[in-house]
């Protein structure tokens, strides 16, 4: 499998991960009595952020050489456990 194909399948699974667990985040803050404006501005500011922050880590591993795609499913694998624990309470 070449590189561009592996970069367009992990591409679609961050995607289609992160809708799911923005989906999941906005009906599990909703049982706190907030109103959907609030949750939904909250969920999307936090999932904004999140991709700010994972960019710009991106960024810096591209320039510094040392970026494989090899990192990518590594932080799927590390994100799975933190879903994981964090849906446990």
């Amino acid at each position: 499998m070449t590189i561009t194909k592996k970069a367009i399948i992990l591409s679609f699974l961050s995607g289609f991960l992160s809708l799911g667990l923005e989906v999941i985040w906005i009906r599990l803050f909703s049982f706190y009595g907030v109103s959907l404006p609030q949750i939904f501005s909250l969920t999307l500011a936090l999932f904004l952020l999140g991709i700010a922050c994972g960019s710009l880590i991106g960024k810096n591993l591209c320039q510094s050489g040392k970026g494989n795609i090899n990192y990518i499913g590594y932080s799927f694998i590390f994100q799975h456990y933190l879903i994981v624990w964090q849906l446990r309470y």
